[in-house]
């Protein structure tokens, strides 16, 4: 019982905290500058992940407009999270599981990402909501959506773009965890 909470706990933490680095990564990747046009959101998650980010960025360099060090800083946080739970739960160590796991576990903390964001974009503009809160998801939202609306027309003046990146996101993550099983067997 007290491993299943410690695992619950730290499970809750390390999502929280690999979700603003993963976070921080996409805003730099659209070139979304968060000090500018999150407010409190982008101080929030500057404060929070600093500590982490500044020292990466001084080994890993960005490439372009791709902030390699959060990328790398939430790989390290699952990384960890995947050893601490194999210790917990087998009791000891397995040194390719880890890596390889906590690769698909960066790819379904993306997937889990960007499906929020899209659902979050979706309920916002059906409701009257605070204006900032809901520019700030579509300016996150819109260079997800742009292939979709590309080929999707609007029906009667409804957008069901996002209800189609949400479909392709959940037959991506089946895939993905497909392949997890079969590597990891």
């Amino acid at each position: 019982m007290l491993t299943q909470l410690l695992l619950f706990v730290s499970q809750t933490l390390v999502s929280f905290f690999t979700s603003l680095l993963l976070f921080r990564f996409y805003c730099h990747l659209i070139k979304l500058n968060l000090k500018w046009v999150g407010g409190n959101i982008g101080l929030f998650v500057f404060k929070v992940t600093d500590w982490l980010v500044l020292p990466l960025k001084k080994i890993i360099p960005a490439i372009k407009n791709i902030d390699l060090s959060s990328l790398a800083g939430a790989y390290l946080v699952l990384c960890l999270y995947t050893f601490l739970k194999y210790l917990l739960i087998t009791g000891n160590f397995s040194d390719a599981g880890v890596f390889v796991s906590t690769c698909f576990e960066l790819i379904s903390a993306c997937i889990s990402g960007v499906t929020g964001m899209i659902f979050i974009s979706a309920l916002l503009s059906w409701f009257s909501a605070n204006e900032q809160i809901k520019n700030l998801f579509e300016v996150l939202v819109n260079p997800l959506l742009r292939p979709f609306r590309s080929f999707i027309p609007m029906i009667a003046g409804v957008d069901i773009s996002p209800l189609a990146a949400l479909l392709f996101l959940q037959v991506l993550n089946i895939l993905i965890q497909g392949i997890r099983v079969q590597l990891l067997v």
